[in-house]
C-alpha cells in the first residue's frame, strides 16, 4: 500500500506529463475501440464507461499541490485525450469524421472536469468533507457501473468479470488511500455497500434491467439511418454495422433506411439462448 500511496501522492505531475499521459491514453483507447474482438469486453469498456477514466483522473488530482492546479490539469488531460480517441478511429471506421458525433457526451464530461478536479482535490484532506466528495466518484463506480457490468456477467459469462473486479479493487483502494481514520474507512465501506445495493435495485427493477449487445453486418447501401425503433433499445450505427443494446430480454422492432432510401424492417431478439437481429422483409 505504501508504494501505491507514493504513486498517487508523490509522483511528479507536470503539465508535460499530463499531456503525454493524455496522448498515450487517447491513442491506446482509440486502438482498442477499432478492434472487433474486444467489443463488449472489460477492456473495451474504456471507450464508453467511467471506471478507467476515474482512476486516471484521481491519479492526476491527487498528485497536484493545489485545487486549481488539479482542476486545470484534469481538464487538459480530458481535453486532449478524448478527441484523440475518436481521431484514431477515423481511418478505420466507415463513419469517417462522423464518428465525432459520439464525442458530444465526452465533451460535456470534459467541461465538468475543471470544477470537478478542483473539488476532488479536497479528498486529500482525508476528513468528512473528503469522504463526501469521494462518495461522488464511488457512486459512479458502485451505483452506475458495477451493477450493469455484473448483470452482463451473470447473463453472459464470463463477459465483464474483469470490469467487476477492477471496479471493486479501485473502490477499496481509494478508500484505504484517502482515509486513515477507521471511522471514515468504515463509513466509506458502508456507503459503498449502500451504493451497490441501490444500483442493483435500480438495474433489476427499473427499465435498465439487463445489458446485452448484438452486432450484425447488413449488405445495404450506407449510410444507414434509424427510421423507428422501440423505446426499450438503443441503436448505434457504424457504417452498415448495427449494434442494438437492450435493457431487458425480449423482441424489439427496428426500422432503418439505407443510403438509397430503402426502408428495411428488422427484429431485435434478445434472450438467454439467442441474441440476433433478424431481417423481416
Amino acid at each position: 500500500m505504501e508504494k501505491i500511496k507514493k504513486l498517487f501522492f508523490e509522483s511528479e505531475m507536470s503539465y508535460k506529463k499530463v499531456i503525454i499521459l493524455a496522448v498515450i491514453s487517447g491513442v491506446i483507447t482509440g486502438l482498442i475501440m477499432v478492434c472487433p474482438f474486444i467489443n463488449n469486453t472489460s477492456i473495451g469498456n474504456i471507450g464508453v464507461c467511467f471506471e478507467m477514466w476515474i482512476l486516471l483522473a484521481m491519479y492526476i488530482i491527487l498528485n497536484c499541490d493545489k485545487p486549481l492546479e488539479a482542476g486545470i490539469k484534469t481538464f487538459i488531460f480530458f481535453l486532449i485525450s478524448q478527441p484523440i480517441v475518436y481521431l484514431v478511429q477515423v481511418p478505420f471506421s466507415d463513419m469517417g469524421w462522423s464518428i465525432f458525433m459520439y464525442y458530444k457526451r465526452w465533451f460535456i464530461i470534459t467541461l465538468l472536469t475543471l470544477p470537478g478536479g478542483f473539488v476532488a482535490h479536497y479528498t486529500k484532506k482525508g476528513n468528512i468533507l473528503g469522504l463526501l466528495i469521494y462518495s461522488v466518484a464511488n457512486f459512479l463506480l458502485m451505483f452506475m457501473e458495477f451493477p450493469a457490468h455484473f448483470n452482463t456477467f451473470i447473463s453472459n459469462p464470463p463477459y465483464q468479470i474483469l470490469a467487476c473486479l477492477f471496479i471493486l479493487v479501485i473502490s477499496i483502494m481509494f478508500t484505504l488511500l484517502l482515509f486513515d481514520d477507521k471511522k471514515l474507512i468504515i463509513a466509506s465501506i458502508v456507503l459503498t455497500i449502500l451504493f451497490t445495493i441501490g444500483g442493483f435495485i435500480y438495474n433489476n427493477y427499473s427499465s435498465n434491467n439487463i445489458y446485452v449487445s448484438v452486432d450484425t453486418n447488413l449488405d445495404v447501401a450506407t449510410p444507414i439511418e434509424v427510421e423507428e425503433s422501440s423505446n426499450e433499445i438503443e441503436v448505434y450505427i457504424d457504417g452498415n454495422n448495427i449494434t442494438a443494446t437492450a435493457h431487458s430480454y425480449g423482441q424489439f422492432p427496428l426500422t432503418i433506411k439505407d443510403g438509397e432510401g430503402n426502408i428495411i424492417h428488422l427484429q431485435v431478439i434478445i434472450d438467454k439462448k439467442e441474441m440476433s437481429i433478424v431481417l423481416l422483409d
